[in-house]
């Protein structure tokens, strides 16, 4: 470690001009640049020959720590003195007055600038760690308190070891310097934290601006001693009472289950049925404690608080009275005239393990019941918030703070259910739920304005019925035949083993394991190099965002082999990555998840069949689950996981098999969905009296690229037809010429010149003018409102920023409408498909969505039935007619449907 025994006649911390503990050194002009404090590069700065003591404005310091030096820090031998620099001034320090709170230093989690910018890897961490050290131990020793802002990723794995994400849910805690550096003595007193998105990443996305100034002010609260929470660190809990004669409103609710309490299994699976057959619980140790919050109403004795307090409940599962009157709780809710929503973090996890032990909730925890999730509202008012779980939600929202969860890494267990600070814990995550949700409508309304439709009664209908379709869906699972995927399992094992002894053998490049990434890089570079060689044009390709490399996507892959001869090394050993690529994206993805276990040791056994099923987990909206498994999109679509069945390859989509014997499979997707939103939506007239007939969307386009008599062409359906679709959605998503040439010769052959190409394009645009008015008019409206907004539910995007950077992302501001609205209507028909099923009593089940498509199941003696409710839903669905109402004008949809019988 270098030594802390500072000369006091300096302002810039510790430093080693003659370190080689990394290869950075090699490459850099300036070595080993240190940390300085705030406000060197300007005019006013102090000399360096000045003492601490004359320097020294406040009693407090804080050291930001970032990534690694960029290309003008190593010229000018200071760090924050380039572009990021100039946004962690202003938008950072100076906006939020930290100089004047504190003394502000700047430095870096790596001292050396690596090459090309690239993000610092673990060595070069490493090596570094060591100056972190000492400028934080000699900080300590001329500051009362020393805080560190820790910027980016790499900056929040050297101060707390764990992820940025990871580290955004522990704001303001206390850095444990021991556990970090377990081998060294001499380490700094614990400070405290905040954390937050590097400049760099505002300037790629400024939306992100929101995050980092909730985060920000955290840290500003701080310094100024507001930095508070809500609730009381001890609540006042009732136990298992019964509910109130007044009217609740909304109801807070939150389950605690076995793998809390000591002397069950630690708790590896969050669906039910997992949790009996392989955590080994027995069903009615399932759910340990269920906890409630609402909301008192005013009073004459509480009028001076301004709302009702906060009233919270704790119910132990395990004895018969609790439950009863936890269902009292529940038929209120049911039968309370304006009752709102039943509200939860991940409602459908509790749902899911209550329906499933308790057959009083199979009952009364069904739809109609109004539920709610926090998650959406989070969503609803800032989709790109990376804070997605309650433990992080909660004191970014000065509602409380969570201790520590966990002891010696483990999450913490209590001596049993009945112990009172596991009914605290519970309680907390219920008043937490309610309160932070009540503060998000409220800042919906303020960002959005009051006349959003986020949270219109119609709105809050549509969440709760898809909620309650997740509910459904992942009570039932997907049925997969497992021989059929044993077979695959044992073709594309031996498939990869083929290919990689090939890969080793002829090219000497190991596709797995040590040594790949190297390798196919080299590969990428040398095949990137040949065509400079022979002087041909470069393929556009993708580039990583940060290292500006290309990438090994399949796109790049295949746009280098469309140049290469096929008789160059460089192509054939394109392909067999290829092939590589495909083999092992199905075998990592689907086949081992599914068959032995996910993740790089294949032990993670949540998504492996049980009896023949596997029960994906769907998210709504971006979130997190329990075990802090993320996903979700911000474009509106529901997605699963754990496995992510619905983008099973063919080979894989093909092992769904039918739950009922003799029964039926019944696969339905709408007829280009997104072209039909998009005609509605723009009133195109073109686009509107195509889809009024016998549409041929794609023929039409295909006619103006190639002429009328291309219909006559034995190549039109399987070429020249798909040509005109590939226009037609590139056009749809506002893609260029350029795109339109690389997508048609890559997806089809076809080589057409930019000028011809840029001729099409524009006989397009005049013939769908009102198309590219109402794409101008979606950009003009982010342009003067930062975010916009679909109809009837609110779903939207943030797009903040500058002029420049709002264009940059067009494709994305007219995707939106299209697609989430497209996604929408599918929901809606799968929803109201369902829910018919269910109240006709027919034991149908609608298991998987896929985007535009959705399964049904039903067994044979039900088909007729089945058929009856697809012609009354799917031609209008309810969120359809609405919309259509909504707009003034109506287009027919149109499916196709393919029916498959079961075999015995």
């Amino acid at each position: 470690m270098p030594s802390t025994k500072l000369s006091p006649d300096i302002i810039q911390l510790d430093r080693d001009k003659t370190c080689t503990r990394c290869n950075l050194h090699e490459e850099c002009k300036t070595v080993c640049i240190p940390t300085t404090l705030h406000g060197l590069e300007r005019k006013f700065c102090p000399r360096l020959d000045r003492p601490w003591s004359s320097v020294r404005k406040q009693s407090r310091a804080v050291l930001i720590v970032g990534e690694a030096p960029g290309g003008v820090e190593d010229q000018k031998d200071q760090p924050f003195v380039g572009p990021s620099g100039h946004v962690l001034r202003k938008l950072y320090i100076d906006f939020f007055k930290l100089d004047e709170k504190a003394d502000v230093y700047c430095g870096n989690a790596v001292r050396c600038r690596p090459p090309g910018n690239r993000t610092p890897n673990k060595t070069q961490l490493k090596a570094c760690y060591a100056f972190l050290l000492a400028d934080v131990m000699r900080l300590q020793q001329e500051y009362d308190e020393v805080l560190i802002l820790a910027v980016g990723g790499p900056a929040a794995r050297t101060v707390w070891g764990t992820s940025l994400k990871q580290a955004f849910m522990r704001q303001g805690d206390f850095t444990d310097w021991h556990n970090l550096v377990k081998d060294l003595d001499l380490v700094p007193a614990p400070c405290r934290v905040f954390a937050t998105y590097h400049p760099a990443f505002i300037q790629r996305e400024p939306s992100s601006g929101l995050t980092v100034k909730r985060h920000l002010q955290m840290l500003a609260d701080y310094l100024d001693g507001k930095l508070e929470y809500e609730l009381d660190e001890l609540l006042d809990i009732e136990i298992a009472p019964m509910p109130p004669k007044y009217k609740l409103g909304r109801l807070s609710l939150d389950i605690e289950t076995y793998g809390i309490v000591k002397g069950h299994p630690k708790q590896r699976f969050f669906h039910p049925k997992l949790s009996v057959r392989r955590d080994f619980v027995g069903k009615n140790s399932l759910v340990q404690t269920c906890g409630l919050t609402w909301r008192e109403p005013l009073t004459s004795c509480n009028l001076g608080a301004g709302e009702g307090l906060l009233k919270h409940a704790i119910f132990y599962m395990d004895q018969v009275d609790h439950r009863r009157r936890l269902w009292a709780w529940i038929k209120k809710c049911r039968n309370e005239e304006g009752f709102e929503f039943l509200l939860g973090q991940n409602v459908v996890f509790d749902l899911m393990y209550l329906r499933y032990v308790y057959k009083e909730a199979r009952i009364l925890l069904e739809d109609p019941l109004p539920i709610m999730d926090l998650m959406i509202f989070n969503y609803l008012h800032d989709e790109g918030r990376p804070e997605k779980s309650l433990k992080a939600l909660a004191p970014l929202f000065r509602v409380s703070k969570y201790g520590e969860t966990k002891i010696n890494g483990e999450y913490r267990r209590y001596n049993s259910n009945r112990t009172p600070e596991l009914a605290q814990y519970n309680c907390q995550d219920t008043a937490s739920t309610l309160r932070i949700a009540e503060k998000l409508m409220l800042e919906i309304h303020g960002f959005y304005g009051k006349q959003t439709k986020k949270l219109s009664p119609f709105c809050m209908k549509w969440y709760s019925q898809l909620l309650w379709l997740i509910v459904w869906m992942q009570e039932n699972g997907l049925r997969m035949d497992k021989p059929q995927l044993d077979t695959l399992f044992a073709r594309n094992e031996k498939a990869l083993n083929a290919i990689m002894r090939a890969g080793r053998e002829l090219y000497e490049m190991p596709f797995r394991g040590k040594g790949s990434e190297k390798a196919k890089r080299k590969m990428m570079d040398e095949a990137v190099g040949f065509l400079g060689v022979w002087e041909e044009e470069l393929p556009e390709l993708e580039l990583t965002d940060k290292k500006g490399e290309v990438r090994f996507s399949v796109d790049n892959r295949n746009a280098l082999m469309e140049r290469l001869g096929h008789g160059t090394s460089h192509y054939k050993q394109l392909k067999l990555f290829g092939a590589y690529q495909d083999v092992s994206g199905m075998m990592d993805r689907y086949l081992y998840p599914l068959l032995v276990g996910g993740g790089k040791k294949h032990d993670n056994k949540a998504s492996v069949l049980l009896d023949g099923c596997c029960y994906p987990r769907w998210f709504p909206v971006p979130g997190e689950f329990e075990d802090h498994t993320t996903g979700g999109t911000k474009q509106a679509r529901i997605v699963a996981k754990g496995p992510p069945c619905q983008t099973f390859p063919p080979p894989v989509k093909r092992c769904i098999r039918g739950r009922f014997k003799n029964g039926w499979m019944i696969w339905f997707d709408y007829s280009q969905i997104e072209l039909r939103v998009a005609a509605l939506l723009s009133n195109d007239p073109a686009m509107m009296e195509e889809y009024q007939g016998s549409p041929d969307f794609h023929g039409k386009t295909a006619c103006l690229m190639f002429g009328n008599d291309i219909v006559n062409h034995p190549l039109y359906g399987t070429k020249y037809r798909q040509a005109g679709k590939v226009f037609n959605f590139r056009a749809l998503y506002r893609g260029g010429v350029k795109r339109a040439q690389s997508s048609l010769m890559k997806d089809l052959g076809i080589s057409m010149s930019l000028a011809d190409i840029a001729a099409i394009d524009n006989a397009f645009w005049k013939r769908h003018g009102r198309l590219r008015i109402w794409q101008n008019e979606l950009m003009e409206f982010v342009q003067d409102r930062g975010f916009y907004e679909l109809p009837l539910i609110g779903q939207s995007r943030l797009f903040l920023g500058g002029k420049k950077a709002k264009e940059r992302k067009l494709n994305e501001v007219v995707n939106l409408p299209v697609q989430a609205i497209a996604a929408d209507i599918m929901l809606s028909a799968q929803y109201a498909l369902w829910a018919t099923f269910r109240k006709a009593g027919l034991r149908a089940v609608v298991p998987i969505n896929v985007y535009d498509a959705a399964l049904i199941e039903c067994p044979k003696y039900e088909i007729y039935q089945v058929r009856k409710v697809m012609a009354d839903v799917l031609p209008n669905p309810p969120f359809y007619q609405a919309l259509c109402d909504e707009l003034g004008r109506t287009l027919p949809l149109e499916y196709e449907v393919k029916e498959k019988r079961v075999a015995s």
